[in-house]
């Protein structure tokens, strides 16, 4: 068989770069929304071409019909034809003006669509996954009522509050060990106690003995067979249940805010 971009330049962006056209984008517009609603549909996310007239005549013909439609522009600037790519900036710029136009009115809204991996620049590194993220996070937030994502934001925030704290734990625990290691006379009373456990399922107790070895000065040594405790060596033992309400009411509540 063909690879994609094969295929694609054979017969998929032949037909495609005739919706530059807006009475033909006009005449297939009709077409596609008959389609939809002659199969039951009435609420549809669909990607359109890159052409602003396409999807000013399918957003056109859904409003006329009182369609739910979530589209955007496609956005593609390598490995396809002049006629149907763009720049940042132009698909910046466009897009920008179609949100304006078309976003939140009627039953419409509108998505940032990259098309592919493979038409697109880019690079697979942490900067990108964290914008791609934040992109993504924000294109979510503006339509979480119709999608019933409001909780995602939600669990967002509680996983950032327990990243947070983790970040205390380690700096605090750091200082705290190193002010022990630069002692003259190390006084300390290092054990192992049983950490009774609140969570129980395998991602959080990991979760959580994770959070404990990476904190210095605590080290998580093993899971009781019945899954109620878990076993956690510390460089100082001489407040036990101070240790274990520690835990409970910092890691162990967090992870449960989160993932509950």
């Amino acid at each position: 068989g063909r690879d994609l971009l094969d295929w694609l330049n054979r017969y998929t962006f032949i037909e495609e770069q005739r919706y530059a056209e807006a009475e033909f984008a006009a005449r297939a517009a009709p077409l596609f929304i008959d389609e939809l609603l002659r199969n039951g549909i009435t609420s549809c996310l669909a990607f359109s071409t890159i052409h602003p007239v396409a999807l000013d005549a399918l957003f056109s013909e859904a409003e006329r019909r009182g369609m739910a439609l979530i589209s955007g522009k496609t956005m593609m600037d390598v490995n396809a034809p002049d006629a149907l790519t763009d720049t940042p900036q132009s698909a910046y710029e466009e897009s920008s003006a179609l949100i304006s136009k078309w976003h939140g009115r009627s039953r419409l809204h509108y998505a940032i669509s990259p098309r592919f991996a493979v038409t697109s620049t880019g690079s697979f590194s942490e900067i990108n996954l964290f914008f791609g993220f934040v992109l993504g996070f924000f294109a979510i937030w503006l339509i979480r009522e119709q999608l019933g994502t409001g909780g995602y934001f939600g669990r967002a925030t509680r996983i950032l509050l327990l990243f947070l704290l983790f970040l205390k734990e380690l700096a605090l625990s750091a200082f705290r060990v190193a002010l022990l290691v630069l002692q003259p006379k190390m006084k300390t009373s290092p054990g192992i106690f049983a950490f009774p456990l609140t969570v129980d399922r395998d991602f959080e107790i990991a979760l959580l003995a994770n959070l404990i070895t990476l904190t210095p000065g605590t080290l998580s040594v093993d899971v009781s067979t019945d899954r109620k405790f878990l076993y956690v060596h510390a460089i100082d033992c001489s407040d036990i249940e101070g240790a274990k309400a520690d835990i409970a009411q910092g890691f162990e509540r967090r992870i449960l805010e989160a993932f509950r």
